[in-house]
């Protein structure tokens, strides 16, 4: 009897569930950024983000504290029709901003500039294909004081 009503269930229930999964509709790109402050500044960033970003950030200021680590989410949703036409170098984090101050979060003085074409963000791990990539951005004294 216990049998039967297993079955039962499973065709009732289960069943008719898992046969209206709708497919999915989109492929994800990216990863996650891990921003590091190892330097001896509490930081403060202000970002100048591209016009268009497209996914990635979506933030134009962070606040990282000496030995914080800030992890973000950098998502691409992309419909499965148009995979094959996505820019797929528009994942890279370094391509999302145009500029980006840091200055000391203490005294308000600038630190550092990077402009549009500064590697800021460097690839640590993964591919971009289903959010599987890990990016860094490590501010130390030396990235401060303009050595890369």
């Amino acid at each position: 009897m216990k049998k039967i009503c297993l079955y039962l269930i499973l065709l009732f229930f289960v069943f008719p569930v898992t046969a209206t999964t709708p497919l999915p509709t989109h492929n994800y790109y990216g990863g996650r950024i891990y921003f590091k402050n190892t330097s001896s500044h509490d930081q403060y960033w202000e970002i100048d983000l591209i016009d268009d970003p497209r996914g990635g950030f979506y933030f134009d200021r962070i606040c990282i504290e000496k030995n914080d680590v800030i992890r973000h989410n950098h998502t691409f949703r992309v419909l499965i029709a148009d995979a094959d036409k996505f820019d797929r170098d528009a994942v890279d984090p370094n391509k999302h901003f145009t500029e980006i101050r840091i200055y000391d979060m203490d005294t308000g003085t600038l630190l550092r500039e990077f402009h549009a074409g500064d590697k800021v963000f460097e690839k640590i791990s993964g591919n971009i294909e289903n959010e599987d990539c890990v990016w860094e951005a490590d501010i130390t004294d030396a990235r401060l004081a303009g050595s890369n």
